[in-house]
């Protein structure tokens, strides 16, 4: 019995109803419209629901003037998309003729092939000298792509595999080794553009070539020793790198 007074207690001291954004208090159609008031009591009043009352056959309960708007405008459009094309907005092979058709569908061949995509250069392509080896970047990427211990460790990475593959192909070959003597080979400024391979046969390195690496190593980049923000006085030391 004072468990159940002292609930009582609380929900009548407790402010009723919820609140607007502003701390007022919203609107209640079984307080606030007239009709819905009197039909909850038994009656039946003969007058349209409030205006703000969602029984309103007129305004739905909506009075905003930008909501209002919206929703003639989703009607115009609703209209307009279902509205048949008239004949004259209607596609036209007035332009295709029989000389372009053969055109397009001409083979083509391999010098004019070679001549639409020449080759990269050496210094943006796949193939950087090291030492006495060389890094195929293409290969290596494909390589990481195909180890299951590889795809298994980030299946739940949110960015494309792909895309995790070519940056830790990047810290591998070009950034780590020989302090990072090949950095200048493969970045400009701090940004790495993943080679584009001619005749690529791999949808998952086709989908991010040409797509660019971030790199933020001030100190092997741009040679700046970045002090630390707390002491600033001792240079901070880079233990990880994160590649974008």
């Amino acid at each position: 019995m004072q468990s159940a007074n002292a609930g009582y207690r609380r929900n009548k001291n407790k402010n009723g109803g919820q609140q607007t954004l502003f701390g007022g208090r919203a609107f209640d159609p079984l307080k606030d419209c007239v009709v819905c008031k009197g039909r909850a009591s038994g009656r039946n009043p003969h007058r349209p629901h409030h205006e703000r009352c969602p029984h309103n056959r007129k305004t739905k309960g909506i009075t905003s003037k930008a909501t209002i708007e919206s929703l003639e405008q989703e009607k115009r459009l609703l209209k307009h998309f279902q509205t048949p094309l008239a004949a004259h907005e209607k596609g036209s092979l007035r332009h295709l003729t029989e000389e372009n058709v053969k055109e397009f569908f001409q083979p083509r061949s391999k010098t004019s092939a070679s001549t639409d995509n020449p080759p990269v250069p050496v210094a943006a392509e796949s193939t950087v000298s090291q030492s006495s080896s060389k890094i195929n970047f293409f290969k290596a990427v494909v390589r990481k792509l195909k180890d299951s211990a590889f795809v298994y460790e980030h299946s739940n990475n949110k960015a494309p595999l792909a895309m995790i593959a070519a940056a830790a192909v990047a810290m591998e070959t070009v950034v780590r080794p020989n302090g990072g003597a090949l950095i200048k080979s493969f970045f400009e400024g701090l940004t790495m553009t993943i080679p584009e391979i001619p005749d690529c046969n791999n949808p998952h390195y086709h989908s991010i070539a040409g797509q660019k690496l971030l790199l933020v190593d001030w100190k092997k980049m741009m040679g700046l020793d970045v002090l630390c923000p707390c002491c600033k006085t001792l240079p901070l030391r880079n233990d990880s790198y994160n590649v974008w």
